[in-house]
């Protein structure tokens, strides 16, 4: 095993990513397979070869080690996602442990790649930019709901094109990986719709469902597959200020809504990544009771990478799109040295291998 100090390690992310996003923006402009391939096995090194890195490592080990030789799959999966049991039982007949964090490395950019591929391709190079800063390093942490947030990434192009078939179909691939992305299978009745009032409307809803979460949580309770989150019905803790995430998700909001006639000139789905940004500031309130029920709202802030990368290109002058991509890169880069590295957020300094 290799560990590396502290500093080393945020050195060492800063660097890697640095170089996988420019190997990305060199295969977006040549389009040469090799230049994407070098991009992606960059992160898929740093999250598959990962030893005792994020929060829920060792947990997943434990895990991996109850489900690798289970033989009634359908009854397992009603204590944890069906996804997981799988990718164990293939891991097994592979190398291990070892490859379930590697599987899930795989799966996570995959889908990460694909959603990063439904903006238009000149913003492709700044969105994985911001996704590698803000984004990847939290599936060493919650690999399985990671997993699921990326494939909602990519599955709400469905909703853009009001496809509800294949929407269903991605909704319940990611519901296997984690139960929590059931919840995101009305999106496609509120964001399909052209009239806006009805858009704004569920801000307002999903602010009562928040303000009230625990009698919600408690209907969801009830079906069966869902009666692990019943001890959130009851889950108290001290009200705390320490919730940096929400004041960063304002400010950002707020950011969106100063060049919202910049985004939504040409195109129209940057109304529902605004709308889905909205939501997840919304469940961000959650952060101050529960910091556990907070990570949903992960399905819904991870839609910034979509309306960050184009602001800048939207400018009019060079000066404006020169300063709003320094305000993009500072964000990024600044986040992900305040959570990794100063608050020690997701447990990811510092940095081992296998």
């Amino acid at each position: 095993m290799i560990k590396l100090s502290d500093f080393v390690s945020l050195i060492f992310y800063i660097i890697c990513f640095i170089i996988s996003s420019l190997f990305y923006y060199l295969y977006n402009k040549n389009n040469k397979k090799i230049l994407l391939f070098l991009s992606l096995l960059i992160p898929i090194f740093i999250g598959g070869f990962r030893y005792g890195v994020g929060t829920d490592f060792k947990t997943y080990i434990g895990l991996y080690n109850i489900y690798k030789n289970s033989i009634n799959i359908i009854n397992d999966s009603k204590i944890i996602e069906l996804n997981f049991i799988l990718i164990s039982i293939i891991s097994k007949y592979l190398y291990g442990e070892k490859s379930l964090f590697l599987i899930y490395t795989i799966l996570t950019l995959f889908f990460a790649y694909k959603g990063i591929n439904t903006v238009e391709k000149k913003y492709r190079p700044l969105a994985y930019f911001i996704y590698l800063f803000l984004y990847f390093t939290s599936s060493f942490n919650g690999i399985r709901q990671m997993l699921a947030v990326n494939i909602i990434f990519y599955a709400v192009k469905y909703i853009n094109n009001k496809n509800l078939y294949k929407w269903t179909a991605f909704v319940i691939i990611a519901g296997l990986t984690h139960t929590t992305a059931f919840i995101m299978y009305p999106l496609y009745f509120i964001l399909s719709t052209d009239k806006k009032i009805f858009k704004l409307g569920s801000v307002l809803l999903m602010l009562v469902v928040v303000q009230n979460y625990q009698y919600f949580i408690g209907l969801l309770a009830n079906i069966e597959e869902f009666d692990k989150y019943a001890k959130y019905t009851t889950y108290n803790s001290n009200f705390s200020l320490n919730n940096y995430n929400f004041y960063l998700s304002i400010i950002v909001l707020f950011y969106f809504i100063i060049n919202y006639s910049k985004l939504n000139s040409k195109d129209k789905n940057n109304y529902n990544y605004i709308i889905l940004f909205t939501f997840g500031c919304i469940f961000n309130l959650l952060g101050f009771f529960s910091p556990d029920i907070k990570r949903i709202s992960t399905y819904f802030k991870i839609f910034e990478i979509s309306l960050l990368c184009q602001i800048p290109f939207k400018q009019i002058t060079n000066r404006d799109k020169v300063l709003n991509l320094t305000l993009v890169i500072i964000y990024s880069v600044g986040s992900f040295i305040i959570y990794s590295y100063i608050l020690k957020h997701s447990n990811i300094i510092p940095y081992r291998w296998w």
